[in-house]
């Protein structure tokens, strides 16, 4: 027996929504699977998220106010639970989770799942912002005894910025679910379509996409379909008018379940100007499509590891994405090899990475994981 043998496993996020959200529920299923007790508890949760949850994890709404974290409901939920150990998603979380922790006088194995490259997030920040993310990344940081890191550019990134001793740090990759069986042969259009999966915000960079598929379309027949929504859709479309490709390009708004989108798909595309994990690559390939991506920090370079399942571009390059767009469009892919690709990062194999993961800590105990890390890290450019 170890020091955290049938202790309880608390998560915490302010918000189960979104990708967090769906990687906070994908780890709260895995434990409970292996025969942990797990809570999730949540500022405010997604009902569609929370009615896939397995019964046996106990899920708390902690409840929350103006986007304000839950700082008093996640002490008392501490206190009344003593967690051996405590899994967190993302810096600002990690930050009001190592705040909660100190008031709640607790001091159990901390686990941080970061959720973006650190450096381009802070990057993309105003000012005030970066400032404030630069201190919660250091009090998370700090408080962690162990940081789960998607790629290795990501790892090698929080080893380097913030000073984190590479014992610390854990690869595992983002898991998405896979169909069952290999799909059907494609049924693909004429004329051919790329797809974009993604969030109408700024860090996806779909002006320079719009850009490429105005160069493209000017040297062939083709359309692009965009499915997501944010806020600036209405400036995108209006980018779209501006460019003289209304016509090519449809807006899908939020799709539920974009599988049929990527089967039906000839590319499939991201313009990211960072990544946390771009899980839409892996859905694309899961279904036979081949991927065209910017080479943003970080992840694209860690999927499409050769030009057997597509094509890495220049960010902000709308030349190099629209050559590269028309080099997938030009090409034929074993679909075998796509979905292959896709495998590596399956749900079950994420399954296996954080069964491995615990049953360590199970067989070690806390105490030889507890961080060693310097209170005050170098700041991030």
């Amino acid at each position: 027996m170890t020091e955290l043998s049938g202790k309880p496993i608390l998560i915490y996020l302010k918000s189960l929504s979104g990708g967090a959200g769906k990687s906070a529920a994908q780890y709260a299923s895995t434990l409970v699977s292996l025969g942990h007790r797990v809570t999730l508890a949540a500022g405010q949760v997604d009902a569609g998220l929370a009615a896939g949850l397995p019964p046996q994890v106990a899920l708390t709404t902690l409840g929350m106010r103006a986007q304000i974290p839950p700082l008093g409901g996640l002490v008392g939920i501490i206190r009344k639970l003593r967690p051996g150990i405590v899994l967190v998603v993302g810096m600002t979380n990690g930050a009001t989770l190592a705040l909660a922790l100190a008031l709640a006088r607790a001091r159990p194995l901390v686990i941080h799942r970061e959720a973006n490259a650190p450096r381009a997030l802070l990057a993309s920040m105003s000012p005030l912002r970066r400032l404030l993310g630069r201190m919660s990344a250091r009090i998370a940081y700090a408080r962690a005894d162990i940081i789960i890191c998607l790629t290795q550019g990501m790892k090698q990134e929080i080893e380097a910025d913030w000073r984190v001793a590479p014992d610390q740090l854990r690869l595992i990759p983002n898991g998405v679910a896979l169909p069952r069986m290999a799909p059907d042969p494609r049924p693909l259009s004429n004329p051919p379509v790329i797809l974009t999966v993604a969030r109408l915000s700024v860090q996806k960079d779909i002006p320079t996409l719009l850009r490429a598929f105005a160069l493209l379309r000017a040297r062939r027949e083709v359309q692009l379909q965009i499915a997501g929504d944010g806020p600036e859709r209405t400036a995108l479309e209006a980018l779209v008018a501006e460019l003289g490709i209304a016509q090519d390009v449809t807006f899908l708004g939020h799709v539920s379940d974009p599988a049929p989108l990527y089967h039906a798909a000839h590319v499939t595309v991201l313009s990211s100007v960072f990544e946390g994990f771009p899980n839409t690559l892996i859905e694309a390939l899961a279904q036979g499509c081949p991927v065209v991506a910017t080479d943003c920090p970080t992840g694209p370079a860690e999927v499409i590891d050769s030009d057997a399942v597509g094509y890495l571009a220049r960010m902000r390059d709308p030349e190099d994405l629209a050559a590269k767009l028309e080099q997938a469009l030009d090409r034929n892919f074993d679909p075998a090899a796509l979905r292959a690709r896709a495998e590596h990062f399956s749900e079950n194999r994420l399954r296996e990475r954080i069964k491995r993961l615990f049953e360590t800590l199970d067989g070690q105990g806390a105490s030889a994981y507890r961080c060693q890390m310097p209170q005050h890290s170098r700041s991030v450019p």
